[in-house]
């Protein structure tokens, strides 16, 4: 039996729901992940929730409440709302987990490669936003630090929003990262250098983004978190959502942290070989570091990129 009836007891069940420790991380969700499950927690969908449904026919019956959104949203609308529904005992384990990896399967389907890499003139466009002040200074600054750490470092977008200060040491010359390894057997953490003088798209040092971060940053004990100091997956949200914006300020359609390291592979390959690449990337197989880089695809050109760069100092120990 449901144990919703009206759309009032699913209000108060959504707000629990958000202020209930996590299993897995023991926190509550972030104000920002709270945000956006009170977005896709619309009207109709909450009249479904209260209709007495459960299961699968619980989650089509959402699925067709979403019918007139867009991709992103009907996407995120079964992935959280299927996680929601599972909480509350409508969806066992099983049906909850398969309802979330088919609404990432469904629609948002995975992009061609060639479009995955970002060109110079791209990256260019977007760095130079942030030599343009603005009256937020602290999501500025962290964009552009977090922007450059992508490119520069290839790394997941989980694994520098995990980051703690003691994974980092700078020097008068270097930033040394000590990366922790995504869907790798190997646990030991990757070590990354990066020159503090290596050239930005934008023509600046990276050391000039880094320093202005350190001094914009809230204490804590992660590289990176919001103003509230809220660190995560609503951080990760954020940044996504931060990344948006400012590409739209430099005329382009769509930027996201996954583009950076595709972008990374391709200017490691084509300055100091595609192994160094795939060593820096951290992938077991080379046919992934090459899918990467889009030595696969004749369309791809990666000199457009890689020209005014200057040697692509950035190194890796591991």
């Amino acid at each position: 039996m449901s144990p919703f009836t009206t759309v009032a007891q699913v209000d108060d069940a959504l707000k629990h729901y958000c202020l209930r420790p996590s299993k897995t991380t023991g926190r509550q969700l972030s104000p920002a992940t709270a945000q956006r499950l009170g977005y896709l927690m619309t009207h109709e969908a909450k009249r479904v929730f209260a209709s007495g449904l459960r299961g699968n026919e619980l989650m089509w019956a959402l699925d067709r409440a979403f019918e007139s959104e867009a991709r992103t949203h009907r996407s995120l609308g079964l992935v959280m709302l299927s996680h929601f529904a599972n909480y509350y005992g409508l969806l066992t384990d099983a049906e909850a987990k398969w309802w979330s990896a088919e609404g990432n399967k469904r629609y948002k389907p995975s992009k061609p490669v060639a479009e995955r890499i970002l060109q110079r003139d791209e990256l260019k466009a977007y760095f130079d936003q942030f030599l343009t002040k603005t009256p937020d200074h602290f999501t500025a600054a962290r964009l552009y630090c977090f922007s450059a750490l992508l490119l520069l470092s290839g790394a997941r977008r989980k694994a520098i929003v995990q980051l703690r200060m003691s994974d980092l040491r700078v020097t008068e010359t270097e930033l040394t990262l000590s990366l922790e390894r995504l869907k790798s057997a190997n646990t030991a953490p990757q070590i990354i250098h990066i020159p503090l003088d290596v050239p930005l798209p934008n023509g600046r040092p990276f050391g000039e983004a880094l320093y202005a971060w350190l001094d914009a940053r809230l204490p804590n004990d992660r590289l990176f978190m919001d103003t509230t100091n809220q660190h995560g997956s609503g951080l990760a949200m954020s940044i996504r959502h931060q990344m948006d914006k400012y590409a739209a300020r430099a005329g382009l359609s769509h930027i996201s942290p996954h583009m950076f390291r595709f972008t990374c592979a391709s200017i490691i390959s084509d300055h100091v070989g595609i192994k160094q690449a795939q060593q820096l990337l951290g992938h077991s197989e080379l046919r992934t570091t090459m899918r990467y880089a889009g030595l696969a695809y004749d369309n791809v050109s990666r000199s457009s990129i890689s020209n005014g760069f200057g040697q692509f100092a950035t190194h890796v120990d591991g």
